[in-house]
């Protein structure tokens, strides 16, 4: 896991929302041609949320997420198979009873 908080991540997210909406034009505070505004939005992305080593931080943080999720669903998979597919042998074992004394004496 990562160093990164959740308000950190809040922080990212929000950062880079506005570079998302500024480019699509749908920002008040920026348009795709106003070339100073939206430096100052990459920058601040950039320079203050979300430099190369906090992006590297979250995308190594999700790599090791989606690994132990790919992990528990084959473990998840495997036990479903396991106890939902019995053998004949195992499902005849289920319902024999062991021989008392009893029966052996006769």
């Amino acid at each position: 896991m990562s160093k990164l908080n959740l308000s950190a991540l809040q922080k990212v997210s929000a950062s880079a929302a506005e570079v998302i909406k500024a480019v699509a034009g749908e920002s008040d505070e920026a348009h795709p041609d106003d070339s100073k505004a939206m430096c100052r939005l990459w920058d601040d992305l950039n320079d203050c949320h979300a430099p190369p080593a906090v992006v590297k931080a979250m995308a190594d943080e999700l790599i090791n997420l989606r690994q132990q999720n790919q992990r528990l669903r084959a473990q998840r998979i495997a036990d479903r198979r396991r106890y939902a597919n019995l053998t004949p042998e195992t499902q005849l074992s289920l319902v024999r009873k062991e021989p008392t004394n009893e029966q052996d004496d006769e």
